[in-house]
């Protein structure tokens, strides 16, 4: 009865070993079509009718010594595995799982019962306390398939592996200073302890330190970019628009996307690990879905999550911030329009009723247009038909040639439809062309002056070139002239570039400005909804 129940142990021990032995191969990614497990086990009933048999003197190279080389295959069919999960977070996390708990409950048995046998020795442990080993690998197994534990697996699998080296360093030494250099045991114990404490503990540490400095110089940095998107931006809008670039440099993820998180909470990651969802800034923003930090390379951990509300907590502030600041500007234009309107304009409206003669009516009428506009300006809701500002733009160009004699040549290629301009943006582009043909007129004699304004979705390109500039005078007048600088701050106060340059007796001035939405929406407004 005895000699059966052994036959059956060493048939089911190599069964676990084959099975365990071949299970990376399959799992978490197929490895390769070969029926590796099939193999195992089928290598597995060799080596058990061999026993049977009784083809070797002594089950100690059958059965322990097979168990020992299915432990190697194990270690290196896991290596490859290990290359086939890069860049697929999930399956490396239940590979790194799995791992630790069949490597540490097998090895555990095999230190304990298989390597003894196998050498020829005795078990330095009672064997009912050595099958107690195998508990580790079943309650692993177990924890391992609770899916919430995967969420912790990062910082499980470095704080075990610590833990197994640590201990390993310390039996090792021991062997060492017994075995080799014949210290008694004590001594030896004492002298192991003491190298682990004083050499192993403080590199362990100081390792992690490096990693754990390396993501407090990303957090660092990434803070300090929130605090720069502050202070840069000049509106709700520039904070909201940086938002999925500040978790894009954060977490580097695979993909960052807008989508409708299945969570109440503001910020959450997913059961698995593998995605990180965050709620909208505002109403009018989308929802935020992160899928796999760092490229794949592992899961989101509580960590984590931690950072994202901490970023998540300061944006908000800073929205809020300005918003009040937004407010309170919003107050001070009111209050300087109605002290323009109510002071200025009256004084400029007398004038133009007192008006001694039409010069003098005509200068009060364009000094009461400009005050009008500048109103309309501090209106930040007021807009413009794109359609009439062409025809404005070209009518007083047209109007400042005529008074100085000389011929406009106006070319126009804008399909403008319904589009709406700001009246911010409207007399910036006013006041260039004005600058130009001002400067046109002072700094030469031209015998043209041709204005082009062409524009897409996106852009308007302004071209201004006039003849009859003078080398001398363009030297001494144009470039150190103020005009050129009040040029390029209207162009860049509306996100664009300016450009001016000589060529012969020609002055060619260049403006490139982005157009409003929602003329320029489908070109400038970033709804994208994937960020790689």
């Amino acid at each position: 009865m005895i000699a059966v129940l052994m036959s059956v142990n060493h048939l089911a021990v190599l069964m676990v070993c084959a099975t365990l032995a071949t299970l990376f191969w399959v799992y978490p990614i197929r490895l390769g079509r070969a029926p590796v497990p099939m193999i195992g086990i089928l290598l597995a009933l060799l080596v058990w009718v061999a026993d049977q048999l009784q083809l070797t003197s002594s089950p100690q190279y059958t059965i322990y010594s097979s168990i020992l080389g299915g432990f190697v295959c194990g270690i290196i069919i896991m290596s490859l595995q290990w290359r086939a999960t890069r860049g697929h977070p999930l399956e490396r996390a239940a590979l790194k799982w799995c791992f630790l708990s069949i490597f540490i409950g097998s090895l555990l048995l095999i230190a304990l019962i298989m390597l003894p046998a196998a050498l020829g020795g005795t078990r330095a442990v009672p064997l009912v306390i050595s099958l107690a080993s195998v508990l580790v690998l079943y309650l692993g197994l177990a924890a391992g398939l609770h899916r919430y534990r995967l969420f912790h697996v990062e910082r499980w699998w470095f704080r075990t592996w610590h833990w197994f080296f640590g201990g390993a360093l310390v039996l090792v030494l021991d062997a060492l200073l017994v075995f080799v250099i014949g210290l008694a045991g004590g001594m030896a114990l004492l002298l192991s302890l003491a190298i682990a404490g004083w050499v192993y503990f403080p590199l362990r540490q100081w390792l992690m330190g490096l990693l754990g400095r390396s993501d407090q110089r990303l957090l660092d940095s990434t803070l300090r970019q929130l605090v720069n998107n502050l202070f840069a931006a000049d509106s709700e809008a520039g904070i909201r628009n940086a938002w999925p670039g500040l978790l894009q440099r954060m977490f580097n993820p695979l993909q960052c996307r807008a989508a409708e998180i299945p969570v109440v909470s503001d910020v959450q990651v997913s059961a698995d690990g593998a995605r990180l969802y965050l709620r909208a800034l505002t109403a009018a923003d989308p929802d935020l879905m992160l899928e796999h930090p760092d490229q794949g390379g592992r899961l989101f951990t509580p960590e984590d999550l931690r950072v994202a509300t901490l970023l998540r907590d300061l944006t908000d502030k800073a929205v809020a911030a300005v918003r009040a600041r937004e407010l309170g500007a919003d107050v001070e234009r009111q209050r300087i329009s109605r002290d323009l309107h109510d002071d200025v304009g009256g004084r400029i409206l007398s004038l133009l009723r007192n008006a001694p003669d039409e010069q003098q009516e005509k200068l009060a009428r364009n000094a009461l247009q400009s005050l009008r506009e500048a109103l309309q300006a501090l209106d930040q809701s007021a807009s413009c038909r794109l359609a009439d500002s062409l025809e404005d733009w070209q009518k007083e160009c047209r109007e400042r040639c005529e008074e100085m004699q000389v011929p406009l040549l106006w070319r126009q290629s804008v399909d403008a439809g319904g589009a709406k301009l700001s009246v911010r943006y409207d007399i910036n582009v006013r006041r260039i062309l004005s600058e130009a043909l001002t400067n046109a007129f002072r700094h030469a004699t031209p015998g043209q002056v041709e204005v082009a304004v062409r524009g897409d979705e996106c852009r308007l390109d302004i071209h201004v070139i006039n003849d009859g500039v003078s080398a001398g005078r363009a030297e001494t007048d144009v470039l150190a002239g103020r005009g050129l600088n009040h040029m390029r701050t209207r162009a860049e106060e509306l996100g664009g570039t300016f450009s001016f340059r000589l060529e012969a007796d020609q002055a060619r001035l260049h403006a490139s400005v982005p157009l409003d939405p929602p003329y320029g929406v489908a070109c400038c407004s970033d709804t994208a909804t994937t960020l790689r």
